[in-house]
């Protein structure tokens, strides 16, 4: 069972630390900062945001997600987790 700040994680899940996050070739640097700081939950204020998207992040790129170590999985496989766009990361329930 892996630990993270908030406690210990059920089995079979991943902490953000386990993630590769990997976009499409030719992707600009400001959409890379919107995504890290999405996924990584780093913004502290909604006008970080807006101020990405005014310098050309591309609030509907979508990013393929990966397990970053294949320590990360008992089979010692990379499994990728998924293809995903901002906005759904971006939302908390």
């Amino acid at each position: 069972m892996a630990s993270s700040a908030q406690g210990q994680l059920p089995d079979g899940c991943l902490r953000l630390e386990d993630i590769d996050i990997r976009h499409r070739d030719g992707t600009g640097k400001a959409t890379r900062q919107l995504t890290e700081g999405i996924i990584r939950r780093t913004f502290a204020n909604q006008q970080q945001v807006t101020d990405l998207i005014h310098n050309g992040a591309d609030p509907n790129h979508q990013v393929r997600l990966r397990m970053l170590d294949s320590q990360a999985c008992d089979c010692g496989y990379r499994h990728r987790i998924g293809r995903y766009g901002l906005l759904s990361l971006a939302i908390d329930n």
